[in-house]
């Protein structure tokens, strides 16, 4: 099955979100606290290099959220996001030989750790992945992608 192109851009998980906008009330309440010898100078914190870093961060929250989604729009990236999902577990490694440990009494071992490696880090399953992932915040799902290995083949 051929992959369609990378998502354009990545949609922000609820964490990353919370943490940028953290980082821009910080910064907000650095620059508007008075300054006095036990804390530091508010025009050092409000210097050129950290008005663009802050106006960096303040695009990325921006261009990370969902869109809004119509019913069909929502079914049909449903669906992607499920096709995408079935392919992803067609190339990851079950649950069963996830967790198997290095030792002579598991002899598979070895076989699923190269597995892993080969599948699971091309540049095509990742391709997929970061698609589904953002495919998944969109509809407001958790993109866990670990929620969808299959547990045995």
């Amino acid at each position: 099955m051929n992959t369609p192109p990378k998502a354009g851009r990545r949609i922000l998980t609820p964490a990353e979100t919370e943490s940028l906008q953290q980082r821009v009330a910080d910064h907000e309440e650095d620059i508007s606290t008075p300054s006095n010898r036990n804390m530091y100078n508010p025009d050092r914190v409000n210097d050129p290099i950290e008005r663009q870093g802050n106006e960096r961060i303040k695009r990325v929250l921006k261009n990370g959220q969902p869109d809004s989604l119509n019913k069909h729009q929502r079914a049909t990236l449903e669906g992607n996001v499920k096709r995408d999902i079935e392919w992803l577990q067609k190339s990851m490694v079950p649950k069963s030989h996830v967790n198997l440990r290095p030792g002579p009494q598991e002899p598979g071992f070895r076989k699923a750790v190269n597995e892993m490696a080969t599948k699971e880090n091309s540049p095509e399953f990742q391709t997929v992945a970061q698609r589904a992932k953002n495919g998944l915040r969109q509809l407001g799902r958790d993109s866990n992608l670990e929620l969808y290995r299959p547990d045995s083949r």
